[in-house]
Parts: C-alpha cells; sequence; structure tokens
C-alpha cells in the first residue's frame, strides 16, 4: 500500500488498526505492506510495515531521507523567527535507521524506498546489498495538485530499476502507480491519483550492478581529477617555461 495512508497517534503496536491490518493478511493468505504515520507531541515517524499470512508484524522500515520545509524544517530554531510559515510544519520527522530492506516470511526479500528517496541512489544501493530483490516505492503525492512531481518521480524509479537492475513497484493514492521492469521500461501504469489495482509476475535478480559495487567513489576519484587536471597542466606549462627560461641564459 501506499505511504502514510493510515495516521496514528502514538505507536501502532496493540492497536486496533495493528488488529486490522493483521486479519487482512489472515483472510487475504499473503503478505500487506501498509504506510503508515506515527505522531508523537513534537514528532512522528513515516514507515512502512509488513503483515505476513498469519497475521504476524514481520518487518518494518522507516524513512530516512525526509523533505525539508515539507517533513522537518532545517535549524527551525532559526526558521521560525524568521518566518511565521514554520506553524505549517509543527512537527518534524524522526529520521530511520537500519537497512532498506522487509523481509517477508516465505517471499523474496523487499527493498524498499519511501517516496522522496527514490531520488536518492544510496538507499537503492543499501537495499540491494542487504538482499532486495526488487523494490518497493510507496508514495503519496498529495501536496501536488498536478502532473509534473509525480511524473518525475516515476522517471527516478525508472532510473533506480535500470541503475540497480530490479524491477519497481510504485503505489500512490495521489500521484502515478507503476509496474516498471529492471530494464526501465513501464508496463503498467495508473491514471494521476486514479482508484486501480495493478497486478502483474515480475522478475526478481540478486545481482549487483557495478553502481551497487562501486557506489559514488570513481565518480567522486573522476571529478577530483578534473578539478586538479587545470593545476597540474599549469604547473608543468610553468616548469616547461623555466626550464626554457634557464637553457637560454
Amino acid at each position: 500500500m501506499p505511504e502514510n495512508v493510515v495516521n496514528i497517534d502514538g505507536s501502532i503496536d496493540g492497536t486496533r488498526v495493528d488488529a486490522a491490518f493483521a486479519e487482512l493478511a489472515r483472510q487475504l493468505d499473503t503478505n500487506i505492506v501498509v504506510g503508515i504515520t506515527e505522531s508523537e507531541d513534537q514528532h512522528f515517524r513515516n514507515a512502512s510495515i509488513v503483515w505476513g499470512p498469519d497475521g504476524t508484524r514481520l518487518g518494518r522500515y522507516e524513512k530516512h531521507h525526509r523533505v525539508p520545509f515539507g517533513e522537518y524544517i532545517p535549524m527551525r530554531n532559526l526558521i521560525e523567527r524568521l518566518s511565521e510559515d514554520a506553524r505549517f510544519i509543527p512537527r518534524d520527522a524522526i529520521a530511520g535507521e537500519g537497512p532498506a530492506v522487509l523481509d517477508p516470511s516465505g517471499t523474496p526479500r523487499l527493498g524498499i524506498v519511501i517516496s522522496y528517496e527514490v531520488f536518492f541512489a544510496d538507499r537503492v544501493a543499501d537495499a540491494v546489498r542487504n538482499g532486495g530483490q526488487l523494490l518497493l516505492a510507496p508514495t503519496n503525492a498529495a501536496s501536488f495538485v498536478t502532473e509534473e512531481v509525480p511524473a518525475i518521480e516515476v522517471a527516478a524509479s525508472r532510473m533506480r530499476a535500470r541503475e540497480f537492475g530490479r524491477t519497481v513497484l510504485q503505489a500512490a493514492p495521489t500521484g502515478y502507480s507503476a509496474v516498471i521492469q529492471p530494464d526501465g521500461i513501464v508496463s503498467q501504469l495508473s491514471g494521476l491519483g486514479t482508484n486501480e489495482l495493478l497486478t502483474a509476475t515480475v522478475p526478481l535478480h540478486t545481482g549487483l550492478m557495478p553502481y551497487a559495487r562501486m557506489g559514488d567513489t570513481p565518480l567522486l576519484v573522476l571529478a577530483m581529477l578534473a578539478l586538479a587536471w587545470p593545476a597540474v597542466t599549469g604547473l608543468v606549462s610553468w616548469r616547461r617555461r623555466r626550464q626554457v627560461t634557464g637553457i637560454s641564459h
């Protein structure tokens, strides 16, 4: 299920919501993944939880990359002094910890990134390095009334699919839901914010593409070389001029 489709006060543990999704998983005899928001006095948690066929909670992932000025306010104390708009974001999301995977019993290991996180290759790299055989991308585009941002999110999911060789399943109540193949091809796409059920049989992969193995290190090295190259060539040119000057004397 998509991002934050259930909002509750406090922890979900032992609540009627917990019991309701456990019963739904038992009735359907399958694993279900639900996006929840747990609100506290000053903070909240944006998480996805998986219930297994017997109603047991099998895994939980909390969003790591929060949306600045959407899910938290950087330097809140300062911003609140400078602008009254901070009141529209009264609580900051708590950044999650741990690997970007859910591990439901009896199914392939599921990698997961929540909404905005699909723009960060490092989270998907973490998912596949921890055994994610496909990638879930629950999202909720309620803050955007036009298609531009939801369309960009689909494009990011396509990029992650090709980058890591994984199927991406994107679920959204207000944006686009999509089934994206490991080659980046969108095999199914919902309407914008429509009520649709997408079903598909998708390939699973366990190997690591080059980026998953090496991360950003090669690019950082190339960037450093590109920045250093003018200085190196300048130094070589200066030494040659010194040598020529010395010979002429």
